[in-house]
């Protein structure tokens, strides 16, 4: 059993363990749901899992196919997302944690962004970047009522911009992977 530790900023010890991944914590993120604060984390145990960050305790196990690279709170939507080795994004929603749905994009996901206010996210893996449209279907955020999803609506210069600035973030988020595999990869052969 891994756990992995809990810091607070202002302290040079870690407040606590959450165990119960069996093998290396690859990705995490926080999101609210009903005022409480809750982690998701993704690991290579084929798992990803949600904790209640009050209770310090696991309180759901997504199962997955492969390794789980990649975890996402949608920051305006209550969905959450996750990317495994096999190129699987699976869509959950963050209120009961069940699959929405489930989309491939044929390559080891590394990583998501999104801005505040967009449906759209922006898919990290090995070769480039895929940007998909989330959607809420069940009317529980994003622009309900109105028409900005449809074809006639759509600014496609908007879009353009935070596409860009979406592969900004992930551009910086793979350098860093590389930048850290890099230096295990070097301290390793020591």
């Amino acid at each position: 059993m891994v756990g992995f530790q809990v810091w607070s900023l202002d302290s040079p010890k870690s407040k606590y363990t959450l165990p119960g991944h069996s093998h290396h914590v690859y990705s995490v993120d926080f999101f609210k749901r009903d005022g409480r604060q809750y982690l998701i984390s993704g690991c290579k145990d084929k798992t990803a899992k949600i904790w209640d960050l009050q209770k310090k305790e696991c309180v759901q196990t997504l199962q997955h196919e492969c390794d789980v690279n990649s975890v996402f709170a949608h920051p305006s939507l209550p969905l959450l997302v996750t990317g495994g080795e096999d190129g699987a994004v699976r869509v959950w929603s963050s209120t009961d944690f069940r699959l929405k749905r489930k989309l491939g994009v044929s390559m080891p996901v590394r990583g998501f962004a999104c801005l505040t206010g967009s449906e759209r996210v922006a898919i990290a893996h090995y070769y480039g970047m895929s940007v998909m449209e989330i959607g809420d279907e069940e009317g529980q955020g994003g622009n309900e009522g109105s028409h900005e999803n449809s074809t006639a609506a759509i600014d496609y210069e908007k879009i353009q911009r935070q596409s860009e600035r979406a592969a900004s973030t992930l551009s910086s988020i793979l350098k860093f992977e590389r930048l850290i595999g890099d230096e295990w990869y070097l301290s390793n052969q020591i």
